[in-house]
């Protein structure tokens, strides 16, 4: 059903891999860049994963968070792990080249002071650009940069490290050449995997500029007198920004916005903090994916009559992988009508995929025709939901999201949880 609604999709991307579970964690399964089910630390790989599109439900996840009666610190939790943020995308091109790059940010009335770029460690344009004296000395920071989780990377209070790479960028606003490193605080999962750096009045930039010796230019007044000290995020008005100066922020990056829009420089833009659920497991726990591949590799859906896929039970275990990878009785299919050959999926589901809609499917057990009847409607929605604060962006979240489709698809009515006493109750 996920699939036929275009929910779900391959590709390859950074993931977060245990080795001691041999398995691919997704963001909320890492803590304090350990799994969370043994205690590990996770390490970075690339890999081809299954994903699912929840963040086609962004919006409605968020702005749904105000009518559940959930408690406010849950609230906060989820709106920032969605992290809907509105500003700009910004093209910068690079010196002497026919490349550029996208950045994207909340403040686009500080282009003028945009001293450097940083791009992440990971962004496609890294190796081409870099300067031949460079290379090796980027080529480690890079490799150094795919052993740290996203997360831990994230950390404010973590030391700023980075790595010039001898190109330089034109700044859009006021045509000055400005160098470009690249540096492990910047993610290439937000945003564009790039950004402006303006360390007058960003601390994380500021930071970085002193370590580098880089130049920082005040374009909002106020804070601190030597800018130079400090940066100052703060509000004020706008200096040295040719025509934006005398504007305070909401004006300047109205103003702004236009004008990347009239130089086709780009324009406004929205962006969220939530990634698409990776949902694949290098493991033999969990629900079969029910996906088989042709020889050209090509995968299709195992048909609804196949289904379910059951794990074999006649399993061994040597304690390096999953057993069903290494058991072609379970995975090599011969069509018996066509003889052509095919392989099965040997990834697994993540168990939340199962625990995300149980609460539904527990209305209606026993029904072998479909996934849910119309008990369903009787008995959802939910009364109450107990859980550890752990789960307010784990099963929460995504039994929230579940619900929604399930709701599109037909299956359940209304909201997954009562925002006021059930009528059972009345």
């Amino acid at each position: 059903m996920l699939n036929e609604r275009g929910l779900v999709e391959r590709r390859m991307a950074p993931v977060n891999w245990c080795v001691d579970c041999d398995t691919v964690l997704a963001n909320e399964q890492v803590k304090n860049n350990r799994c969370w089910r043994c205690g590990l630390e996770v390490v970075q790989r690339d890999m081809a994963q299954w994903f699912l599109r929840m963040t086609e439900y962004s919006d409605e996840l968020l702005d749904e968070i105000d009518n559940i009666a959930f408690p406010e610190n849950v609230k906060a939790m989820q709106r920032n792990w969605i992290g809907k943020s509105h500003g700009a995308t910004i093209d910068f091109q690079i010196n002497g080249r026919n490349l550029r790059f996208r950045t994207y940010t909340t403040r686009p009335d500080r282009l003028f002071g945009a001293t450097f770029c940083v791009l992440a460690p990971e962004h496609p344009l890294v190796e081409c650009i870099t300067h031949s004296s460079r290379r090796q000395e980027v080529a480690a920071y890079v490799e150094s940069s795919l052993r740290k989780t996203d997360r831990e990377r994230s950390i404010a209070t973590r030391e700023k490290t980075g790595v010039d790479t001898g190109a330089r960028a034109i700044n859009p606003a006021n045509d000055q050449e400005i160098p470009i490193f690249i540096a492990d605080y910047v993610l290439l999962t937000y945003g564009h995997g790039a950004i402006m750096a303006v360390p007058g009045h960003d601390e994380r930039d500021h930071e970085f500029a002193v370590l580098k010796g880089l130049p920082i230019q005040r374009v909002i007044t106020g804070g601190e007198e030597d800018i130079y000290q400090a940066a100052h995020p703060g509000e004020g008005t706008l200096v040295t920004s040719g025509v934006l100066d005398g504007l305070t922020k909401d004006s300047a990056i109205q103003v702004m916005i236009d004008w990347l829009e009239s130089e086709g420089k780009r324009a406004g833009a929205i962006n969220y903090k939530l990634r698409d659920w990776l949902f694949s497991r290098q493991r033999y726990w969990g629900a079969p994916i029910p996906v088989i591949s042709s020889s050209a590799g090509v995968p299709v859906q195992v048909p609804d009559v196949h289904l379910p896929v059951v794990l074999p039970e006649d399993v061994s275990f040597d304690g390096a992988g999953s057993p069903i990878k290494k058991m072609p009785e379970f995975f090599e299919i011969t069509d018996p009508e066509s003889g052509e050959k095919w392989t099965r999926e040997t990834d697994t589901f993540d168990t939340f995929m199962e625990s995300s809609w149980y609460y539904a499917r527990f209305c209606s057990p026993d029904s072998h025709a479909a996934m849910l009847d119309q008990r369903a409607d009787y008995w959802l929605p939910v009364d109450l939901y107990i859980g550890g604060i752990e789960h307010a962006i784990l099963h929460l979240l995504y039994a929230r999201f579940y619900h929604k489709v399930m709701r599109d698809e037909g299956l359940v009515r209304g909201c997954l949880l009562y925002t006021s006493p059930s009528p059972r109750d009345r």
